[in-house]
C-alpha cells in the first residue's frame, strides 16, 4: 500500500519506483531516507494510519537518527560517524573488565585452540555473553576486532581459560578505543575498492587458513570479515585465491545493493590482492 518494493539484495530494504524513498526495517525499528522531507513525513503519516487486527500502528518520528540498533550516529557537514561507545562501557562494567589502556585487540600471532587441561574452566554462559557482544560490535562498526571475534566464537561451547583471557583483553582494548568507529566522508572516494588476504594454515587444529576481506567506500569500510576457510588449502596461493573469490562474491552483492538504491556503478570494482599467483589464476 506504500508503493515500496523489497530489494533483491536485502529483504529488510525497500525502495519506491523512483528510488527517492528508501526504508530499512529491522523488527520494529525503521530508518527512512529521502531527499524530500515531505515525502518521508508522508510515508510515516501513512504508516500511522495502518491497522493490524483492528489496532492502529503507532509510529514515532524521532527526526534525524542519533541511535539505531545500539549504534551511535554522529552527523557533520561532511558525513557521518558510527560508534558503539555506550555498549562497550556497559560491557566492561558488567563483567568488571580492567580499563587499563591497551592498544591491540589480541596478542600478536595468537590462535585459540580448543585444548585446556586445567581443572577449572570459565563459565560458558558468561563467556558466550562476552564473545557474542564483541562479535556484534565487530560486525557493526569495528573491523579492527573482526579477527579476535572470529577466534573467540570458535570455542563457545567449551571455552578455555585462554579463551576467557583473550575475551577480556578484547573488551579492554575496545574500552581503550571506545570512541573509535567508522567515519564516512563524502569528500573521499565514492568508488568502492575491495581488498583480500589470507593467513595460510594458521589454524593448528585443522590446518585451515583464515580469510580477511574489506570493501572501502567514502573513506571507510562498508564490508569486512575475518573467517576460517571451509576447505584446506594446499598452498599459500590457493588460500589467497579462495580469499579473492570470497571478496568477489561480496563485491557482486554490494554492486547489486547499490543498484537497488538507485546508484548503479558504471565501472568495474577493483579488487586488491598481494599474491601474484592468485591474481593470475583469477
Amino acid at each position: 500500500s506504500q508503493g515500496l518494493t523489497p530489494s533483491a539484495s536485502d529483504p529488510c530494504l525497500f525502495t519506491n519506483a523512483s528510488k527517492s524513498l528508501v526504508v530499512v526495517f529491522y523488527v520494529d525499528d525503521i530508518l527512512v531516507s529521502s531527499p524530500n522531507r515531505a515525502q518521508a513525513d508522508r510515508f510515516l503519516s501513512n504508516m500511522n494510519s495502518m491497522h493490524t487486527s483492528g489496532s492502529p500502528w503507532k509510529v514515532r518520528n524521532l527526526g534525524q537518527p542519533q541511535h539505531f540498533l545500539g549504534l551511535e550516529i554522529r552527523w557533520n557537514r561532511f558525513g557521518v560517524k558510527l560508534t558503539h561507545t555506550a555498549m562497550i562501557e556497559r560491557l566492561a562494567k558488567r563483567f568488571s573488565i580492567s580499563t587499563h589502556p591497551i592498544h591491540s585487540p589480541m596478542v600478536a600471532n595468537t590462535t585459540l585452540e580448543p585444548i585446556d587441561h586445567a581443572d577449572t574452566k570459565p563459565d560458558p554462559t558468561e563467556y558466550r555473553s562476552i564473545a557474542g557482544t564483541i562479535n556484534f560490535i565487530a560486525g557493526s562498526c569495528r573491523p579492527d576486532c573482526s579477527y579476535v571475534a572470529k577466534e573467540l566464537c570458535r570455542n563457545l561451547t567449551n571455552p578455555s581459560n585462554a579463551d576467557m583471557k583473550a575475551a577480556k583483553r578484547a573488551v579492554q582494548y575496545l574500552y581503550t578505543t571506545r570512541y573509535d568507529g567508522l567515519v564516512y566522508d563524502r569528500r573521499c572516494s565514492h568508488t568502492p575498492t575491495g581488498y583480500a588476504d589470507a593467513d595460510f594454515a594458521n589454524q593448528l587444529s585443522n590446518r585451515r587458513s583464515t580469510t580477511g576481506k574489506l570493501v572501502m567506500l567514502y573513506g571507510s569500510a562498508v564490508i569486512w570479515s575475518s573467517r576460517q576457510q571451509r576447505t584446506v588449502a594446499m598452498s599459500t596461493s590457493e588460500a589467497e585465491y579462495y580469499a579473492l573469490g570470497d571478496l568477489g562474491r561480496d563485491i557482486v552483492w554490494f554492486r547489486q545493493l547499490l543498484s537497488d538504491l538507485g546508484s548503479p556503478l558504471p565501472e568495474p570494482t577493483p579488487a586488491r590482492e598481494d599474491s601474484r599467483s592468485a591474481m593470475k589464476w583469477a
